[in-house]
């Protein structure tokens, strides 16, 4: 949703919508490219361990979250999970 959308269905009116960019340097976003999925864990855990603190890891399902949970805490990583709804 956004803009005027979004206010609709969250039942809002006489709103005031201030948009405004922002530069986040510390935010960014990488894209890798793997055929197994074990190099895919092991990438991911490398680079959690080694990434600035806290961060955030968003995967698509559930599977892939215990999975990431488990080899992180297999690596002694401090971790928390959380489900959000799609």
């Amino acid at each position: 949703m956004c803009g005027k959308k979004s206010l609709e269905r969250l039942g809002m009116r006489n709103t005031q919508v201030f948009v405004q960019g922002f530069d986040r340097p510390n935010i960014s976003l990488r894209v890798d490219q793997f055929t197994a999925e074990g190099d895919k864990v092991e990438a991911l855990v490398h680079r959690v361990r080694w990434a600035d603190k806290p961060g955030i890891v968003y995967v698509a399902t559930r599977n892939n979250a215990e999975q990431i949970m488990k080899a992180l805490a297999g690596q002694n990583i401090r971790k928390r999970f959380s489900t959000t709804p799609a």
